[in-house]
Formats: structure tokens, C-alpha cells, sequence
């Protein structure tokens, strides 16, 4: 399940699994590559976004959750957001101390790229959403209290870390965005028009493709 009830087990899952990860990452000497090449592909070819109506097979997948919309922003404070500092201490690898660092000046880039070129808000969504995959590739199975910045570090993620991540570049370029909650799936919505949009980044990678869902 996409997020998960939280308690003082939890916590201490949150640091295990920190010690854990911390033998078995080797993905990590790789950051500032991806870092530089999100750079080079997603600053430079632009790709122009689509629009489709939600395909019966796949509202299920969509429909929002009342229950994860509850629990997501606790977990999310604790396990992205506090989460992120306490596994990147304990890793002690200053790489992923960097993180945040390198984010907010990926998407310090990405803000200067939307208003060099006049991007609308689809299209800096795009841009957002090619960073994110090629910060990382998707495991579905990655343990569910990674953070958001260990994903980034480690170079592999599940729906919450890629929605999260291309939220953080989107709102530094002025874009409002939400989560969207659904039982097992994480993504981004965006209104505009009174129209919403769905946008997963887990679905369309910004650079093959960039398209936006309507319900």
C-alpha cells in the first residue's frame, strides 16, 4: 500500500532500514551524473504536452482515496521530510547530504530554463517530470520508508518519491501542484482552466512523452 498506518515501530523502521540501505547502495556514486544529465536532456529538447481523457481500465487507479489523503501528510513529514535528514546522517555519505542541495539548484535551473523560453505550466510540468526520471528509475519494491531523498541518492523510487520529487522542481517554477491519494498510487494533479489534470510522472517521462490526464 502506498502509505502506511504510522507508529513508534515505524520510527524505528525508519532508522533500521537507513543501516541497511547504507551496505547495499551502489547506485550512489552516480548522483551528480544524473544530476548534470537531467540537465543536459531536460533543458534543452523541449516535449510538447498531450492531453487524453482517463481510459475506463485505468480510473481505478486514479480514484482518490479519503483514507490515504488522511494518513499521507503524516506520513510524509515523517518519513520524507524528517526522514530524509535522519537516513542521510546516518548514511554519512556526503553525497546524500547533498541532496537538498542539488535539487534546489536543479530546480533553480529548471525556473531560469520556464522563463528564458516562456513555458506554460504544462510545460514546465514536463520538464519537471523528465528531471524525475532520469534522477531515478522505478522499483516497485523499494522498502516503502525510504525517503524521498534516499530515492534520489539510491537512483531508484516507487510513485510517492517520483511524485514528490517532481512536485518540490514544479513549485520551484511557480507551478501549483497536489498529490493526488489513491489507494495504492501516488501522483500529481493540476487544475487550470477549472479542469483537473492528472499528471503521473511514473507514466509519462517528459521526454518520450508528456501527458496529461482528465477524469
Amino acid at each position: 500500500m502506498y502509505f502506511l498506518p504510522i507508529s513508534l515501530r515505524s520510527l524505528i523502521n525508519l532508522l533500521l532500514f537507513a543501516l541497511v540501505f547504507y551496505n547495499s547502495a551502489g547506485f550512489a556514486n552516480t548522483l551528480s551524473d544524473r544530476f548534470s544529465k537531467s540537465r543536459e536532456v531536460c533543458l534543452n529538447t523541449l516535449k510538447e504536452p498531450t492531453f487524453k481523457k482517463l481510459e475506463k481500465s485505468d480510473e481505478q487507479f486514479y480514484k482518490k482515496s479519503l483514507a490515504q489523503r488522511f494518513f499521507a501528510p503524516a506520513f510524509i513529514g515523517i518519513f520524507d521530510i524528517f526522514g530524509s535528514g535522519v537516513q542521510g546522517m546516518i548514511i554519512g555519505d556526503s553525497e546524500a547530504a547533498r541532496v537538498s542541495n542539488y535539487l534546489r539548484f536543479l530546480s533553480r535551473d529548471a525556473n531560469e530554463f520556464r522563463i528564458k523560453n516562456n513555458l506554460n505550466n504544462f510545460q514546465a510540468l514536463c520538464v519537471a517530470s523528465c528531471m524525475t526520471n532520469i534522477l531515478m528509475k522505478p522499483n516497485p519494491d523499494i522498502n516503502p520508508y525510504t525517503s524521498m531523498n534516499l530515492a534520489i541518492y539510491s537512483g531508484e523510487g516507487f510513485c510517492r518519491h517520483y511524485s514528490l520529487t517532481a512536485k518540490k522542481i514544479a513549485e520551484q517554477m511557480a507551478v501549483d501542484v497536489s498529490l493526488g491519494f489513491a489507494p495504492e498510487h501516488a501522483f500529481l494533479t493540476y487544475s487550470e482552466g477549472g479542469i483537473e489534470y492528472i499528471f503521473d510522472p511514473t507514466k509519462t517521462n517528459g521526454f518520450h512523452d508528456c501527458t496529461f490526464f482528465i477524469y
